[in-house]
């Protein structure tokens, strides 16, 4: 399982955030950019920007991970500057959260305990810093993981612990083939023509899946370790849901231009994906997973009240000793 991303900075700048100023996140937001005034959260483990849930700030992240912090201090001995790019991963809830101590400490004061139950914790993960206080400057990049081209990432997270499937789709193609074809030639032209749209409808089925098992974590539904396709900053869930969802589209699209090439191509491009087998487990896995969700939680039961002490019997003196009595 892909280890999460480790989103350092220097401890100066942490320094700096935890002094105060104003912090400003730039993102874009249906191709427009949007510049948000938000609270940063500098701990050690990471950089946190605390966002409310109903926020737009989340829905553009969703979209986009790209995002700009932006933190200054102009008044005082020593003003300073830092601009650092990176991504912004929406997380869960503050108090859903394993570093929730440290978080709460960062949190608006005065706020209404409500309001506070309903703020969001981001994972900003910079890759780039500009920092300026006084004669000290620093311009470059951060060492931390960083974020891959578009297509590249689309294919990483397409294919990465999928080679089971892959490897069984190149198997069944080959063999259906020696079966349907006598020529060597157009035995080739028929593995590649079931198995492109195969392989499109599955890179596209686990897409989609990366992105609704990120929204469940975020709703505390699903393990942390199983969101690690959007733990990454790579792509927004949002964004993986319909890209994945397009990709099937456009695999499904496909099979019609199977179907003049050879009839039996069309089941054979739906076994070999796994899509038939995959697609029903998917569905009824979200299906009990959401029954589960919205099951209410169950009563909490009142402890046993313990039954009253019974008080222990009065002790009984004993009897004086006789003197007429003689000793037997």
């Amino acid at each position: 399982m892909p280890d999460p991303v480790a989103a350092t900075l220097p401890p100066e700048v942490l320094d700096l955030l935890s002094l105060g100023g104003r912090v400003r996140l730039s993102l874009t937001e249906n191709g427009e950019a949007r510049v948000l005034d938000v609270t940063v959260a500098p701990l050690p483990e990471g950089l946190f920007v605390l966002v409310p849930a109903g926020s737009t700030a989340l829905a553009a992240l969703e979209a986009d991970p790209r995002a700009v912090l932006t933190a200054e201090e102009s008044g005082g001995s020593s003003p300073w500057r830092l601009v650092t790019r990176g991504r912004g991963i929406p997380g869960r809830r503050v108090v859903s959260e394993p570093l929730r101590v440290q978080l709460t400490y960062w949190l608006p004061e005065g706020a209404p305990s409500r309001q506070v139950a309903e703020i969001v914790a981001v994972r900003f993960v910079p890759e780039h810093l500009e920092y300026v206080r006084g004669a000290e400057r620093f311009y470059g990049a951060i060492p931390n993981s960083r974020m891959p081209e578009p297509l590249a990432a689309w294919w990483a997270l397409s294919v990465d612990g999928q080679w089971f499937w892959i490897t069984s789709m190149v198997v069944v193609n080959f063999f259906a083939g020696i079966f349907l074809e006598e020529n060597t030639t157009a035995r080739f032209v028929l593995v590649g023509a079931a198995m492109l749209p195969a392989f499109v409808m599955l890179c596209g089925l686990v897409l989609w899946n990366h992105g609704a098992v990120a929204q469940r974590w975020r709703e505390g539904l699903e393990p942390e370790a199983t969101a690690w396709g959007v733990r990454r900053g790579w792509l927004g869930g949002r964004e993986l849901r319909q890209g994945g969802l397009r990709v099937m589209a456009f695999g499904m699209a496909m099979l019609p231009v199977l179907a003049f090439v050879h009839a039996r191509l069309v089941p054979l491009a739906l076994l070999s994906s796994g899509f038939v087998l995959l697609g029903p487990f998917y569905a009824v896995r979200q299906f009990f997973r959401h029954a589960d969700g919205d099951r209410p939680p169950a009563p909490a039961v009142a402890p046993t009240a313990a039954p009253p002490a019974v008080a222990a019997p009065p002790a009984v003196a004993a009897p004086p000793d006789d003197p007429d009595r003689g000793s037997t």
